[in-house]
């Protein structure tokens, strides 16, 4: 039975778990913050207050953090 290594990294908040077989290929740098415009805003929060409409699900569709 072949013991296998795992190596862990931490990168940009997250946690990345490797086997000796995988590498790193590229460094992901830090994105900048998004600036919305006050119409996506709008947009967004009248989806949000529609009934029977979770939250999670309005930001996941227009891609935000919850």
């Amino acid at each position: 039975m072949k013991a296998t290594i795992v190596s862990t990294y931490f990168i940009n908040g997250h946690v990345y778990a490797m086997n000796e077989n995988e590498a790193v290929s590229e460094v992901v740098q830090p994105t900048r913050r998004r600036r919305h415009s006050k119409e996506f805003k709008e947009k967004v929060i009248r989806a949000a207050m529609q009934p029977n409409v979770s939250i999670a699900a309005v930001a996941l569709h227009y891609q935000l953090n919850a």
